[in-house]
């Protein structure tokens, strides 16, 4: 056990010095035995022969003589180093445990990720005696390497750490190799790393690499102003912290994945109980319509009748006229209404974007007159054919009227409606605008009315959205997205700009759509509502 062979060699050797690892367990030993003539279970570290120290558990009695002075020391030595060195592993492991637990609680406690990381940091710096920690999380490219928290940084320049790239090969020699814990030294980090290390006076830093499965997700950086080694066991625990991270960060982006398809799924049963609105009111305008032109029939019959009969004068034939021109245009408004409720098969034939307009607009003629709103029209007399479904552009443009009307109406007794057309390049431009308040939701312009009115049937933009993506047919391109602002009338502060690409090469045996495009911008003049969106659909 002592690692001498006789008891000669051992008596040889000067016991305090050689012996005992520390000369004081001997000279508190000897006091214990003189005052109270035993010592059970008393611990003390001895050095063999060959200079190892070994954990020694001693229990002696004091040998003494007539006269009561110590005469001899009896009794055994057990050797308790791996005893120890057990129980030293095991409150280790607890103390890791104990680690791993606290941060693992931080980390789930609270959905704000960002709180959650700072409060585990300066866990870490607490436990470990760091001086400085931070996490660096990659964007969803994997290119660019930013700083989401950070604690201990002293520096003004650390405490603003830019986005940076990491060189491509670091990384794949970081995945080929799977590394979990490296030090900086060596590394080819990025030069504004360097940069910080020299600023925080930083005298050893390493990262953990933090994994989701098999995608490196960022780094964890953990430094000290002192020099230090970090042991396998601080090294172990360091990657488990890091290990408790990367699965914190993702179950962060699992609950924000998960709430977004359930705002996707909401929104879409908003789009369905919208989509039965706009059935019934198809249902409604056909029978409307279909009991509106029996009697039309006949007006129009006797009128010619009365005409033709030469038993009126000049001022009957006059009035009959009348009659008969204004029962032919009531006659085309209810056919415009049945044409907009019947659905069609979509087909991709040549349209005549004005006529379409026209007539759209002649299915909100007197609704438009009643609320003393003003159309103004600008069509371009040049403007080119294009291939495209009619029918869905005239869901398209009547919806896009009808949100205009409750836009207007909304603040105001009358208003304004400016509808423009021209080309530019390939392209054929539509433009709306309404003298009403603009967008104040744009992420419901297309779910319902973008004005919130409460008057309106609170389908018009999401119709104009929905309408033409009824086309079973996939489109072959679409148009590019176009920057160009253009100026508005005096008053008009809501904006919808549509682009329709032409088709010089269509040809009437085609019958899928795709080359049309449309695309609806609107804008808000107010500050803090100037806002822009794009949504691009086939027709």
């Amino acid at each position: 056990m002592t690692g001498y062979e006789t008891r000669e060699e051992l008596m040889a050797i000067d016991i305090p010095g050689a012996f005992y690892g520390n000369q004081s367990d001997r000279e508190r030993l000897k006091k214990l035995l003189d005052q109270h003539g035993s010592v059970a279970d008393f611990e003390f570290e001895m050095r063999r022969k060959d200079g190892e120290v070994r954990m020694m558990l001693e229990s002696s009695i004091a040998v003494r003589d007539a006269a009561g002075n110590v005469t001899a020391y009896q009794g055994f030595i057990l050797d308790i180093t791996e005893r120890k060195q057990a129980e030293h592993e095991i409150r280790r492991r607890n103390r890791e445990l104990l680690v791993l637990n606290s941060i693992a609680q931080t980390l789930t406690e609270s959905l704000d990720l960002s709180d959650s990381l700072h409060r585990t940091l300066r866990q870490m710096a607490e436990l470990f005696k760091l001086d400085v920690t931070s996490l660096y999380l990659f964007d969803q490219e994997g290119t660019q390497l930013r700083r989401v928290a950070a604690v201990g940084h002293r520096s003004e320049h650390s405490r603003h750490f830019p986005p940076v790239a990491v060189k491509l090969e670091l990384m794949k020699h970081i995945k080929a190799v799977h590394a979990t814990f490296l030090s900086t030294q060596g590394l080819p980090l990025p030069p504004v790393f360097r940069e910080m290390q020299q600023k925080e006076d930083l005298v050893v830093a390493y990262i953990v690499i933090l994994w989701s499965k098999d995608r490196v997700i960022g780094g964890l950086l953990v430094g000290s102003r002192t020099p230090r080694e970090f042991s396998p066991a601080d090294m172990n625990l360091l990657i488990a912290v890091g290990s408790q991270i990367s699965s914190a960060i993702e179950r962060s982006i699992l609950y924000e994945e998960t709430r977004q398809a359930y705002e996707n799924l909401r929104r879409t049963q908003e789009q369905l109980l919208h989509s039965e609105k706009l059935a019934a009111v198809g249902q409604l305008i056909s029978g409307v319509a279909h009991e509106l032109n029996n009697p039309l029939t006949a007006i129009l019959g006797y009128s010619q009748l009365l005409t033709s009969s030469g038993q009126m004068g000049q001022q009957g034939i006059e009035y009959a006229d009348k009659l008969y021109k204004q029962a032919q245009r009531t006659h085309r408004i209810v056919q415009n209404l049945l044409s907009f409720a019947r659905q069609h098969k979509p087909e991709r034939v040549a349209a005549r974007i004005n006529q379409i307009l026209e007539d759209t607009l002649a299915l909100r003629d007197y609704d438009l007159r009643m609320s003393n709103i003003r159309v103004h029209l600008d069509l371009a007399p040049d403007l080119p054919v294009t291939a495209a479904d009619p029918y869905q552009l005239q869901q398209v443009f009547l919806n896009m009227v009808n949100n205009a009307v409750d836009a207007i109406l909304e603040q105001s007794k009358d208003g304004d409606l400016w509808v423009r057309t021209g080309t530019n390049g390939d392209r054929i431009s539509i433009e709306f605008t309404d003298s009403g308040p603009g967008v104040q939701d744009a992420s419901r312009v297309f779910l319902s009315p973008s004005t919130a009115e409460q008057s309106g049937s609170g389908i018009s933009q999401r119709a104009a959205h929905r309408s033409p993506s009824n086309c079973p047919f996939k489109p072959r391109r679409q148009c590019r997205r176009s920057r160009r602002r253009k100026r508005r009338p005096a008053g008009g502060k809501g904006e919808f700009y549509s682009w329709i690409r032409t088709s010089p090469s269509w040809r009437p045996s085609e019958r899928f759509c795709g080359d049309a495009s449309i695309e609806f911008r609107r804008r808000g003049t107010r500050k803090k509502r100037g806002l822009c969106l794009r949504k691009w659909i086939s027709i």
